[in-house]
């Protein structure tokens, strides 16, 4: 049963190969996404670690947005989206757990820093695509 399920699936690539579909591949480098992400945990630790007590630092977690929405590239939109959320995950984690702390809940900070992050995604998403149209412009006149 399970060959057949198998065989099916390596006929549908091998047709899928032969036709001239274009999987587009991210232009974005790993290492760019790689260290924005590491950024991201570093901040993620100081979080947890309470080592600053008042939690104004916290919008900290917008800067591996802000550089990978800078040095991605036009045509990737993904990359950004999927950091947005991992990061969002580790904003609320941090919540999460300075609430069980009781160290500082803080939760109306953290909603301001989701809120401003996404508004980034938001602006970033719009600047790739006036980009690319603008390019695309460009070349109407040529």
């Amino acid at each position: 049963m399970y060959r057949s399920h198998l065989s099916v699936l390596l006929r549908g690539l091998q047709r899928l190969r032969k036709s001239n579909v274009m999987v587009r591949e991210p232009k974005t480098s790993l290492g760019v996404v790689l260290l924005a992400l590491l950024f991201a945990l570093a901040v993620a630790a100081v979080d947890y670690a309470a080592v600053l007590p008042d939690g104004r630092w916290v919008i900290l977690f917008v800067l591996p947005i802000i550089w990978l929405a800078l040095w991605s590239a036009e045509d990737d939109r993904l990359p950004l989206i999927f950091l947005a959320l991992i990061v969002t995950g580790l904003v609320l984690f941090g919540g999460i757990s300075a609430a069980t702390r009781m160290v500082d809940s803080c939760f109306p900070g953290r909603v301001q820093v989701i809120g401003v992050l996404w508004i980034t995604v938001g602006l970033a998403l719009l600047r790739k695509r006036t980009r690319s149209t603008y390019k695309w412009i460009n070349l109407i006149g040529r």
